[in-house]
């Protein structure tokens, strides 16, 4: 998103935002003295308001079952699930329609400079209910910005990733278990196994380290992670200083390179590909021995063959937290629904259930009663519990407050195609982000 773009959008409406944001307060706050007091809590069916929500990761359909959960304690708040997402944000305040909530990766940088967000600080002070440890600390801490203002909650934490193995393949191919990943050689070596030629045909794959690690920047940032790196290795918010060009980022990217140079044909692939059924994909064809999945995503495959699956584990090293945060807009007209609406599906145990049974993904709390009793039974859910305790604090998504993933995209395929080497294409993206961060910060 062109930052200066936004930036127009915002102030179109930013009358708007200071009259409403100045005319509103937690509700279970009152000022005396300049001292915070706390107020009695108020009874649940005592919110009356229609409330706007903006979309973050899933579907209306699933959006409007966790609000038919939420009318079950709170049936006098009525909440519209809008049909944009959270990225037409902008051009909604732009046509003065303002939501209560709106999802978010993190603390969306932009929103919270340019003052669009409500901050969270005094809401979570005096409401009993939220408090950091009510959260897996590396999803909190996703949404602090590093002078200590809070923006959001998350809503939900995706372990970034597990991997799903066929078991039947892996005997075919004469592997008894699957060896310890602990390192990009490790990996690399494994799924080697399965990238076989036959008569000048691709019969058997993996996933595509460079961009089946869901997209070329988390293919970057998983594979770094693996190699030492941290979340400000590429991007300190801090300093405001780009460093892609680390040397664990350069040989994370010359590995994924290497990989692929040597196994992966792109017109062999496409050749399988072409021969699948329609809507299937090639480990549920079984072309396929290992796949690398979110949470959600492997609920669904497990779902169709749990005999033949597997779940492994990542490199530890690799390991980080993905997910959704929600937060309060500053212009929205009803903020103590919004901040109920917001703590349910956050930080209660009844939102926490009803996130899992209909995304098949986990909240953002840390104790959650029902994914405990569900992973008794279930291996995929008792698998990312585990993965989820191995997300290191300095592993989170990249965010960066300017708009370069465009040229990030389109440099990669570059460098996939043999026609720009991993270190030129960092140092390139190096200076590129490093010239948008100066140039929007200069005095």
């Amino acid at each position: 998103m062109n930052h200066r773009l936004y930036r127009f959008f915002v102030v179109l409406v930013i009358s708007v935002f200071v009259v409403t944001a100045c005319s509103s307060s937690p509700s279970s706050k009152e000022e005396e003295g300049g001292e915070k007091k706390e107020a009695v809590e108020k009874d649940k069916e005592s919110f009356v308001a229609d409330i706007k929500l903006l979309r973050a990761w899933g579907g209306i359909e699933e959006f409007n079952k966790l609000v038919e959960d939420f009318n079950k304690d709170y049936p006098n708040i009525k909440v519209e699930v809008m049909e944009q997402a959270y990225t037409d944000l902008p051009a909604l305040i732009a046509a003065g329609i303002v939501p209560d909530l709106v999802g978010m990766v993190g603390h969306m940088p932009e929103w919270v400079e340019n003052g669009v967000l409500e901050e969270l600080t005094d809401y979570i002070e005096v409401d009993p209910q939220v408090n950091p440890d009510t959260f897996y600390e590396v999803a909190y801490k996703r949404s602090i910005t590093p002078d200590g203002k809070i923006w959001g909650l998350p809503w939900l934490v995706d372990p970034n990733f597990a991997l799903m193995v066929n078991k039947t393949i892996l005997d075919e191919y004469g592997i008894t278990e699957v060896p310890e990943l602990n390192t990009l050689q490790d990996v690399g070596n494994f799924l080697r196994n399965f990238w076989v030629v036959r008569d000048g045909k691709q019969v058997m794959t993996t996933f595509k380290p460079h961009d089946e690690t869901y997209n070329p920047v988390n293919s970057l940032q998983t594979w770094s992670y693996a190699n030492g790196a941290y979340t400000t290795t590429f991007y300190n918010p801090e300093t405001r200083k780009v460093s892609f060009n680390d040397p664990k980022i350069v040989e994370a990217l010359e590995w994924i390179v290497q990989f692929k140079r040597e196994n992966i044909d792109d017109a062999r692939l496409a050749e399988i590909q072409s021969s699948l059924p329609e809507g299937m994909n090639r480990f549920q064809a079984g072309k396929a021995a290992v796949m690398v999945q979110t949470a959600g995503d492997l609920r669904n495959h497990y779902k169709l063959n749990p005999e033949e699956i597997e779940i492994i584990p990542m490199p530890k090293q690799s390991i980080w937290a993905g997910g959704w945060s929600f937060g309060m807009t500053a212009g929205g007209k009803n903020k103590e629904a919004a901040w109920e609406f917001l703590k349910w599906i956050t930080a209660t145990n009844e939102g926490a259930e009803s996130t899992l049974k209909h995304f098949s993904v986990l909240s953002g709390k840390a104790e959650n009663p029902y994914l405990d009793e569900q992973a008794k039974t279930d291996p995929v859910y008792a698998a990312f519990k585990d993965v989820l305790k191995s997300a290191e604090r300095g592993h989170l998504w990249t965010w960066i407050p300017v708009d370069w993933t465009g040229e990030f995209i389109a440099k990669w395929s570059e460098v996939m195609n043999g026609n720009l080497e991993p270190k030129a294409f960092l140092d390139h993206m190096t200076t590129y982000i490093q010239a948008l961060i100066d140039e929007k910060y200069k005095p």
